[in-house]
C-alpha cells in the first residue's frame, strides 16, 4: 500500500537548511549591531561634553550693601516722669503697670486734707507777718524803719509759702500728659509721698508713662566701628519675635565712650520709621546700619576672594579648563558679594570650589547645598588642577 513520495522525503532537509540560513543572518545582524554600538560608544566618548572640575560663579553687575550689625533694646521715643509737686499722703492710685491711658486721664490723687492744713498754716503765718509789718510801719523811730525792711522780707517769704501750698492743693490730681502706657508706679495708696526735690535726689519718680507708637533702639558700637557710623544713615531693625525687618535711621551718636569690661562702647540710637504695631519697650533688637551702598558695580561672591591686607587679594579664574590665579582689587563687601574694582571683566568665571576636593564651609551658604560630589573624592582625568 505504500507509495513513494519524493517531495515528502525531502521536506525535513529543506526545513533544516532554512533554519540554518536564518541563524546565519541573525548572527550577522547581531555582529553588525555590536559593531555599531562599539563605534557609537567611541564617538560618544570623544564628543560628549566633559564636566568642569570646578564650581564657579560669573562676575556680574549687582548692588553691594555694607552694614555694621549691632544689638540693642527697644525703648519709646517719648517718656514722661511724673510726680506730685508737693509732699502729701497718696489717696488713690487709679492705674496699673502696662495699662494704656489717654491724654488727661487721672492717674493718682493725694489726700487734700493734709494739703489744706498746710495751706491754712501758711495763710496764718502770712497774716502774722503782715500784722507785724503794719505795727512797725506805724512806729516813727529809726530802729523801726530798719525792722520794717526785715518785716517786708518775712511777708514775701510767707506769701511764697501760701502760693506754694495753694498750688499743692490745686495739684492733688496727677494726670497723663499724653496717650501712652504706664511703665512704672512707685507710689502706694495710703503711704506718704515725699517732696519732689527728695525724689529727684533719689532718682525716683511717682509714675512713668511711655509714649505710644514711636520707638527707638538704644545700642552701642565699638571703637573700630564708630568712625563708620553717622547720623542719618539708613538701618534695618529686627525686633525679637518680628518676622520682618523694619526701616530705621541713626538719630544720635554719643562721642564719649562707655568702658564695659575694659572695652570701649559708643552709645548710638536708631529710630524706627513710623509707628509699627507689635513693638514692646525693653525687647531686644538687632540692627543692621548701612554704612555703604554701591549699585550696578561688578561683583563676585565674597567667598571666592583669597588673601587680604598687604599681601593683596586674588581669585581663581577658569581659563581653558584650568584655574588661574588673578590679582584683583576689592571695594565694598557684604555678607554675600564683593565689589571688584580691577582685575576682572563682566562674564569672567571665578572658582568657588574644586569638585575633587571638599567644599569650603562658606560654599554651603552660597550654593544652598553642597556642591557636586558632596565633598567626596570624585576623580577624573584631564581638566587641570589649581596651581
Amino acid at each position: 500500500m505504500s507509495a513513494s513520495n519524493p517531495s515528502g522525503s525531502s521536506r525535513p532537509g529543506l526545513l533544516a537548511r532554512s533554519a540554518k540560513r536564518w541563524r546565519h543572518k541573525r548572527t550577522l545582524a547581531l555582529v553588525g549591531l555590536v559593531g555599531l554600538l562599539a563605534v557609537g560608544g567611541v564617538v560618544y566618548a570623544r564628543t560628549r561634553p566633559v564636566p568642569s572640575p570646578f564650581v564657579t560663579a560669573t562676575a556680574r553687575y549687582s548692588t553691594v550693601t555694607q552694614t555694621v550689625v549691632v544689638s540693642g533694646t527697644l525703648q519709646p521715643v517719648q517718656s514722661w516722669d511724673l510726680s506730685f509737686p508737693a509732699p502729701g499722703v497718696v489717696a488713690t492710685v487709679n492705674v496699673v503697670p502696662g495699662q494704656t491711658v489717654t491724654a488727661g486721664q487721672l492717674l493718682a490723687t493725694l489726700d487734700p486734707a493734709s494739703l489744706q492744713a498746710q495751706l491754712t498754716d501758711a495763710e496764718a503765718n502770712l497774716a502774722i507777718a503782715e500784722a507785724k509789718l503794719s505795727l512797725d510801719e506805724a512806729a516813727s523811730s529809726a530802729s523801726a524803719a530798719a525792722q520794717v525792711a526785715i518785716d517786708e522780707a518775712e511777708v514775701t517769704i510767707a506769701q511764697t509759702a501760701v502760693t506754694s501750698a495753694q498750688a499743692a492743693v490745686n495739684s492733688t490730681h496727677l494726670t497723663a500728659p499724653a496717650a501712652g502706657v504706664v511703665a512704672q508706679i512707685n507710689i502706694t495708696a495710703g503711704q506718704p509721698d515725699g517732696a519732689s526735690s527728695v525724689r529727684a535726689a533719689a532718682n525716683a519718680t511717682d509714675i512713668v508713662i511711655d509714649g505710644l507708637g514711636a520707638f527707638e533702639v538704644a545700642a552701642s558700637v565699638s571703637d573700630a566701628q564708630v568712625a563708620q557710623v553717622h547720623v542719618g544713615q539708613a538701618a534695618l531693625v529686627i525686633p525679637a519675635g518680628q518676622p520682618r525687618p523694619l526701616p530705621g535711621k541713626v538719630s544720635s551718636i554719643t562721642p564719649l565712650a562707655t568702658i564695659v569690661q575694659g572695652v570701649a562702647a559708643f552709645p548710638v540710637v536708631i529710630t524706627v520709621t513710623g509707628s509699627p504695631p507689635g513693638l514692646f519697650a525693653g525687647a531686644a533688637a538687632e540692627v543692621a546700619i548701612v554704612i555703604q551702598r554701591v549699585a550696578h558695580v561688578l561683583t563676585i561672591p565674597a567667598s571666592s576672594v583669597h588673601g587680604s591686607g598687604s599681601r593683596g587679594t586674588y581669585v581663581l579664574v577658569v581659563k581653558t579648563g584650568r584655574a588661574v590665579k588673578q590679582a584683583v582689587k576689592i571695594g565694598a563687601t557684604d555678607a554675600i558679594l564683593a565689589q571688584v574694582t580691577s582685575g576682572l571683566v563682566l562674564g569672567d568665571q571665578v572658582v568657588l570650589a574644586q569638585i575633587n576636593r571638599p567644599l569650603p564651609s562658606g560654599a554651603v551658604g552660597l550654593l544652598g547645598r553642597r556642591g557636586a560630589g558632596g565633598g567626596a573624592k570624585a576623580r577624573r582625568k584631564g581638566g587641570g588642577g589649581i596651581p
